[in-house]
């Protein structure tokens, strides 16, 4: 099926950085919890996610590194 609009990205900090979560794993755990059509299409694991300066996810920083 064509993609009509965003695709979603995950954005992962994992625990344990040598084993992050492979987006099979992530998608059935969110479609468990979520509408299938918000499981993510993309998997970015990240050492940290980036913050703004009330330490808030700066959700800008995040679409940058998607569209990157």
């Amino acid at each position: 099926a064509p993609v009509i609009g965003e695709i979603g990205v995950a954005f992962v900090e994992p625990t344990d950085p040598a084993s992050p979560p492979a987006l099979a794993e992530l998608r059935a755990w969110v479609r468990g919890r979520l509408a299938d059509y918000k499981a993510p299409d993309r998997l970015e694991v990240v050492e940290a996610l980036p913050l703004t300066s009330m330490l808030k996810v700066d959700t800008a920083a995040l679409r940058t590194l998607a569209a990157g």
